[in-house]
């Protein structure tokens, strides 16, 4: 149940980051341009713009998604291996769960 519940904090922080995700990159472009000591002008901003308008997808949808379903995986590999780690159980009373000969 923990585990539902970080994974839903989680969702419900990527799809608050998604409106920002674009606009912080800019500003982050931006600043580091400035801080590099280069000269920002209107031609140079009007770049930036354009170049994160055609990753605006790729960083405001894909992204947040990428990062949920890697995690999502990790958790579910882990499940996996602690089922996959556990003591095998030996059949106590000698009769078998499943018939052998209706299998084939």
């Amino acid at each position: 149940m923990n585990v539902i519940k970080k994974m839903s904090w989680l969702r419900a922080v990527m799809i608050s980051c998604v409106k920002l995700n674009t606009k912080v990159a800019i500003f982050l472009s931006i600043i580091s341009f400035i801080a590099f000591k280069n000269e920002l002008t209107a031609a140079k901003v009007f770049v930036i713009f354009s170049y994160y308008d055609i990753l605006k997808y790729s960083l405001v949808d894909f992204l947040p998604l990428a990062i949920t379903f890697t995690l999502e995986a990790y958790v579910s590999v882990q499940r996996i291996q602690e089922f996959l780690l556990l003591p095998e159980v030996d059949n106590q009373d000698g009769v078998d769960l499943i018939n052998i000969d209706e299998v084939k």
